[in-house]
């Protein structure tokens, strides 16, 4: 494979770092056992051709945004204490992938190959895809707090959300960061998995994706398949006000293990809109392929498929 690194400044005054793969070949990037490959608090990262190893193990995995993170902040410096991109005279975080994968990333909280984070945060995809990531919640992507994420013609496969035989690597892994304690919320879900309750949905939200608080998401043409969740929403899990616009899009052979094979709409405030959607071989161990639950605004198909029961409230 060949590499091009570069940094220009946009229009709007962002710094732009480009890594791109020239003439037909990959650039293949290693992700850091213990750390994610790529932190954007502010500026615009920009990512074509190019594949991203995880580490593969959650023994090993970041806390949020496995290979990725993209969040941005209200200070004029980003968390590493450097000046930070401004862009309309607040500070933003962009990230755009085209024609790329990451493969095996792994987070211990949201988002095991990306999370984005903040009202002026957002991610493009293009063509790309996510391969046997896992975490928490949301598998593969998590978006939350207001942030953007636009997905178009790009993939998701065999991806997982609490997907383990049982807790004991991630309590071993907890005792080891110091987060298991009495009231913490790391904790309570932990504890849910280790004793196989449900009640405490804090992990194993959205095999796939998982959008919440906030986040306005746009789908077109994505295919989700073979992805798992613990607890809900084993394509994907809406979440606290999420808004997703979802068309032309298949989920394949999805599983959760409480409700929503295909798709969970869990909290207040939020909203999913399908057109054209195909959802096949979908299935959940306590709800059907589209579980609803109380108190969401609303929940809207128009021409979608199904092989199953279309909603559980």
């Amino acid at each position: 494979s060949t590499r091009e690194g570069s940094s220009q400044m946009e229009s709007t005054g962002l710094v732009k770092v480009v890594i791109r793969g020239e003439n037909g070949s990959r650039v293949v990037l290693q992700a850091p056992p213990g750390g994610r490959l790529f932190d954007v608090a502010s500026g615009h990262l920009l990512l074509q051709n190019v594949v991203i190893e995880g580490s593969g193990g959650r023994a090993y995995a970041a806390e949020e945004g496995g290979c990725i993170r993209v969040a941005s902040g209200a200070s004029g410096e980003d968390d590493d204490g450097d000046q930070a991109q401004y862009e309309g005279g607040v500070v933003t975080a962009k990230l755009t992938v085209i024609d790329s994968t990451l493969r095996q990333c792994a987070a211990f909280g949201t988002g095991g190959g990306l999370m984005v984070s903040g009202s002026t945060a957002s991610a493009i995809l293009l063509r790309t895809e996510f391969e046997g990531c896992t975490a928490g919640r949301g598998g593969a992507i998590g978006a939350s707090a207001s942030s953007s994420l636009s997905l178009t013609s790009c993939r998701l496969t065999s991806c997982s959300a609490g997907d383990f035989r049982s807790g004991a690597d991630w309590y071993a892994l907890a005792q080891l960061r110091g987060v298991w304690t009495e009231r913490s919320e790391v904790g309570e879900g932990l504890r849910a998995l280790l004793d196989g309750s449900s009640s405490v949905a804090l992990y194993g939200n959205g095999g796939g994706l998982l959008l919440g608080n906030g986040t306005i998401a746009n789908l077109s043409n994505v295919t989700i398949v073979g992805c798992d969740a613990l607890d809900r929403g084993g394509g994907l899990c809406l979440d606290s006000g999420a808004t997703v616009d979802m068309s032309t899009s298949e989920v394949i052979d999805c599983r959760a293990g409480y409700g929503g094979g295909a798709l969970a709409v869990r909290l207040k405030d939020t909203r999913a809109s399908l057109h054209m959607v195909a959802i096949s071989s979908c299935s959940a161990t306590r709800g059907a392929m589209i579980r609803v639950g109380a108190a969401h605004r609303a929940t809207t198909c128009h021409d979608a498929a199904y092989d199953g029961p279309r909603h559980r409230t």
